[in-house]
């Protein structure tokens, strides 16, 4: 039922529309679509989800199930039919998102007040849905009644309105008016949330396990055309210096991540010693080199990589080499560390044998506490360049920065939500031998003094106007 002096609007004739837009328009609606779209994004977090790069090869991807099947045992079938294991790509997940975003849609433009066919009425004139509601009967006269009335309200707010139509006088109090954007804040910025999902789950990637060498560009991406180059991994030092697609160079820490335009970079590991092996007679002149396993062309450097302790065979462990002009062959072998040891420097040892590989003429240990050792053997000077390839976690996340901006005002709306925000409105009607007085309210936010306080005063205005 409409209080007196309340106008609104004829309704709409599309009677289907509105009353789509009035259910979705509910927060009881948005709220249960929220907690629905949170729990698939709660579960992203909690099972492993596969990369896409992975996905889209078939060999790869039944690799990838089986070392998962080792954890989920006979569930993994299942949960890879429900598309758990990629759960923000699947189809059904982002419908969800699409039917959420439209929710949010219509809730903020309906908290806008652009709800269709319908005309905001005045300040004075505005029903207080769903609020506090007092009716008093006085036989004061009624500028008495009107007096006392806005005496009460100037209690409860530093401003209150007056404004009479007829013999009808209406009186408003306000505090805090302008915090009613923030449920609009609110919905814009889970809006801005859901269309980062949105951008990062269509463009987005993501590579966890990118082993990169020292001097060797990677191609990352699904198309490959972001590079990443490792410039320098000093081993004295949880520190690397890895150069970009972009051109700039960045300092990565062990287990820091670093953002960059929309890409991520995270050292998520190491994966063995790098070592760099030249050598040159007593003379100075550089000696060519070959791999002893392969047999290329001979080169002026070799370069040895190392594999982790946990996945190290003894013949891994192992590097022979050939100095075709002196008719030598040298062993480097690193000496793996217990797992006590495992933060301590790498230790290897190099043995040179002459002719044939079964003359030993000279060993010597080597510690790479240093980025750089030399030995000398057979009139021979070996030197050694240590430095260590890394594990990298890459992703490209183009929503971040929307993300990040949809999170701030998603906090700020429920901040703005939390304080106290207040409407009055007090409708003083006389009549031929009494005078009604109708007062209505509106709070929002937390505001529990603020209740016992105008109780109280309530109950002193019911006495002064001698209700009956």
């Amino acid at each position: 039922m409409l209080l007196p002096g309340i106008e609104l609007s004829p309704r709409p004739r599309w009677q289907l529309g509105r009353w789509l837009w009035e259910r979705c328009a509910a927060k009881g609606i948005l709220l249960a679509f929220l907690a629905l779209a949170a729990v698939p994004i709660a579960l992203s977090y909690a099972l492993p989800q596969v990369p896409a790069y992975i996905r889209a090869n078939s060999i790869s991807y039944r690799e990838w199930l089986s070392a998962v099947q080792v954890r989920f045992r006979d569930w993994t079938p299942f949960l890879d039919a429900a598309g758990a294991f990629y759960i923000l790509e699947t189809s059904w997940f982002r419908a969800l998102l699409g039917l959420l975003a439209f929710i949010l849609l219509i809730s903020a433009g309906n908290e806008a007040g652009v709800l269709p066919g319908h005309l905001l009425p005045s300040q004075l004139d505005e029903p207080y849905d769903g609020t506090m509601a007092t009716a008093m009967v006085s036989t004061l006269p009624p500028q008495q009644v009107v007096d006392s009335v806005r005496q009460t309200m100037n209690a409860l707010f530093h401003q209150v309105l007056e404004q009479g139509r007829g013999d009808r006088v209406y009186l408003l109090g306000r505090h805090g008016s302008w915090l009613s954007v923030g449920p609009l804040v609110l919905r814009l910025g889970l809006l801005l949330v859901i269309s980062a999902l949105a951008i990062n789950g269509r463009w987005g990637w993501q590579q966890p396990a990118v082993q990169i060498l020292p001097g060797e560009p990677v191609l990352v991406g699904p198309r490959g055309l972001h590079q990443i180059e490792l410039l320098d991994v000093p081993t004295s030092a949880a520190e690397a210096r890895l150069k970009t697609g972009t051109g700039q160079q960045l300092l990565l820490r062990q287990g820091d991540v670093f953002y960059q335009r929309g890409y991520r970079y995270q050292w998520a590991g190491e994966s063995g010693p790098v070592v760099e092996v030249t050598a040159t007679d007593e003379s100075g002149r550089a000696l060519t080199l070959s791999d002893y396993a392969v047999r290329p062309l001979p080169v002026e450097s070799l370069r040895f990589t190392f594999s982790l302790p946990s996945s190290l065979s003894q013949e891994e462990a192992d590097r022979l080499f050939i100095v075709s002009e002196e008719r030598m062959v040298a062993r480097l072998k690193w000496l793996r560390p217990g797992q006590s040891e495992a933060q301590a420097p790498a230790q290897f040892h190099l043995w040179v044998f002459q002719g044939d590989g079964q003359t030993l003429i000279g060993d010597c240990p080597l510690a790479a506490a240093s980025e750089t050792a030399v030995a000398v053997v057979g009139g021979v000077r070996f030197a050694l360049r240590f430095s260590r390839s890394i594990i990298l976690y890459v992703a490209y996340q183009p929503g971040t920065w929307v993300l990040g901006v949809g999170g701030v005002l998603a906090v700020l709306g429920l901040v703005i939500g939390l304080i106290p925000r207040r409407y009055m409105r007090g409708v003083i009607d006389p009549g031929r031998d009494r005078v009604s007085i109708s007062i209505e309210e509106r709070v929002a936010g937390l505001s529990w003094g603020y209740r016992r306080r105008r109780d109280r005063l309530l109950a002193q205005l019911r006495g002064q106007l001698g209700e009956t």
